[in-house]
């Protein structure tokens, strides 16, 4: 059973410290729940309310001589148990069960007689939940649900006890069942009916029974959320977490985070799976044994403590990880509370390509805000379109940088947005979009010109795409052709530069100046924008200002 294993990997880690070969270092996490000098394991959390196994500082005791403590986070924790013979602990929205030993007379866990008891939260009774004469283990609860393994007549099965009273079996097979674990109307469970470990699902309210795994190797510790399961697999080589979402189903399951490394323990809530891990320690050893989680929403996965020291036993509950920590010498519990705001990103595009660039290339800017405590930012989703029509493409996918260079295409409106992700594998939204129009050359849309004949080009030179067109003289114009929203003439603004006028669709929209007192390229004299949809014409008159003729046409923006 699985907590005669608890109790023997806190003997062989008891053992590994009493021969000196392992130092527990000092560190810190979120909050320390228990500072007393026994040991404290076992936890687990619904709400705001955590429970654990208090018992001596024996590691070989403590699944023996245990009291219960239910605590309320920011408030205190006080013991609810009234014989101290209590093991592995379950919470629920309303109530806390037991393994209890009080009338299993000289016995340990897995002796005769071993009873289920309960505790109505927040301030009780204390209460039998089933006193049978036969050993019954590993009790959990959902509401006022519980689901445990008894056994009667011979072989191991798992009995459920409903809102009602009613006490129902569950499973009725030779084979052990065993490690039973329910939310809702729905109860999982290790089978070994077919040899190997089996995952079953069953659920309450359809009274069907369904096998989740048929894999050649052992599939146990299963835990459920809602549509998924988990639970510890063995079909590589080393044991890993694997999840399988019965909305939709794929055989045996998907791995959660593999790792060439021993992981069991699985807990879930929601999108968030959380494990004992060894992937840093030394599981023959018995040292540093770690907890992380994984956000299968987001795919991040977080190793929540980096002490060297060992922790198990995780239990989690929305953003709130509690597990079992030695850091100090003996077994404490700890709490981690996630990052549980999504982060809010926003994206930074130059309104026209050539404020930032002589060429169609240009960069894009992101960045994110993650309300305190922040996990950090992880990663940014970047998208673009092309036109306000255009369709959402990805760009740049888990990307932990802040900009990149977009290759554009002259005449073409682009529209971005972002998202980030943070450390603890919360999605943001999408940004609101921000667009960069990337201008013609100067010659593209000219459908009819006076002068404006004198023509520079120079691929060293900053002029858009390294080409420009001029005039000095009193009269000279271009005329612009196109169809679009937005329209911006782009010069060189400099001394020497002129005043020029402007007509849209033949009607006069006013004078503007080029003048600057240092030469300045690729600027935006003149700009309109939300026009009606549809064909337009603007008209730019040099008007060859005296001491200042030159006007110079640099690229044309049209947008969308």
């Amino acid at each position: 059973m699985r907590k005669i294993l608890l109790r023997y990997s806190l003997a062989v880690i008891a053992a590994v410290v009493a021969l000196g070969l392992y130092t527990p270092p000092a560190g810190a996490v979120v909050s320390r729940l228990t500072t007393d000098a026994n040991d404290q394991f076992q936890p687990d959390i619904y709400g705001n309310r955590v429970v654990w196994l208090d018992g001596t500082n024996d590691p070989y005791m403590l699944g023996k001589y245990s009291n219960i403590y239910l605590y309320t986070i920011g408030g205190s924790a006080f013991k609810i148990t009234s014989v101290k013979k209590a093991h592995m602990p379950a919470i629920s929205s309303t109530r806390v069960v037991w393994e209890d030993l009080r009338n299993n007379i000289g016995g340990g866990p897995g002796a005769d007689n071993t009873d289920i008891y309960g505790y109505t939260v927040p301030g009780g009774p204390e209460s039998a939940v089933s006193t049978d004469t036969d050993p019954q283990l590993g009790p959990t609860v959902s509401g006022s649900q519980v689901v445990w393994s008894a056994f009667k007549g011979g072989q191991w099965d798992i009995w459920l006890k409903k809102t009602n009273g009613a006490v129902i079996q569950i499973t009725n097979d030779a084979a052990i069942q065993q490690d039973a674990r329910i939310d809702g109307d729905r109860i999982v469970w290790t089978d070994k009916r077919n040899g190997a470990d089996d995952v079953y699902l069953y659920d309450i309210t359809a009274g069907v029974e369904t096998r989740i795994t048929d894999n050649a190797s052992n599939q146990n510790e299963p835990d459920i959320s809602g549509n998924r399961i988990v639970w510890t697999d063995s079909r590589g080589p080393y044991r890993n977490i694997y999840v399988y979402d019965t909305s939709s189903p794929v055989a045996n399951g998907s791995p959660v985070n593999v790792r060439a490394a021993t992981q069991h323990s699985p807990r879930i809530s929601g999108d968030r799976v959380v494990w004992t891990d060894w992937r840093n320690g030394d599981i023959m050893a018995g040292t540093n044994s770690d907890v992380y989680c994984r956000n299968l929403a987001s795919g991040t996965t977080k190793r929540i403590t980096p002490q060297s020291a060992n922790q198990d036993s995780p239990a989690i509950f929305g953003n709130r990880i509690v597990w079992a920590d030695n850091r100090n010498g003996n077994w404490d519990i700890y709490m981690d509370e996630l990052d549980a705001v999504a982060p809010s990103a926003a994206v930074q595009a130059p309104r026209l390509s050539t404020f930032v660039s002589k060429t169609t290339t240009f960069k894009v800017r992101w960045s994110a805000s993650d309300p305190a405590p922040s996990s950090g930012i992880a990663y940014y989703d970047v998208q673009y379109k092309i036109g306000s029509g255009g369709v959402w493409t990805n760009w740049k996918t888990k990307t932990p940088l802040g900009a990149a260079n977009m290759s554009g295409v002259s005449g073409r409106t682009y529209y971005f947005r972002a998202r980030a992700t943070d450390g603890d594998g919360n999605v943001g939204a999408w940004s609101a979009g921000d667009k960069t129009i990337v201008p013609f050359d100067q010659d593209k849309k000219i459908f009819k010109r006076r002068g404006f004949g004198d023509v520079f080009s120079s691929a060293s030179s900053r002029f858009f795409r390294g080409t420009l067109r001029s005039s000095s003289r009193r009269g000279d114009f271009l005329s612009y052709k196109f169809t679009g929203r937005n329209f911006s003439f782009i010069t060189t603004k400099g001394p020497d530069r002129s005043k020029f006028k402007v007509y849209v669709d033949g009607v006069y929209k006013g004078t503007f100046c080029a003048f600057a007192t240092k030469v300045r390229y690729r600027r935006e004299a003149y700009a309109i924008a939300s026009l009606a949809p549809g064909v337009h014409t603007v008209k730019i008159l040099n008007l060859a200002t005296t001491g200042r003729p030159r006007l110079d046409t640099d690229a044309t923006a049209i947008g969308n």
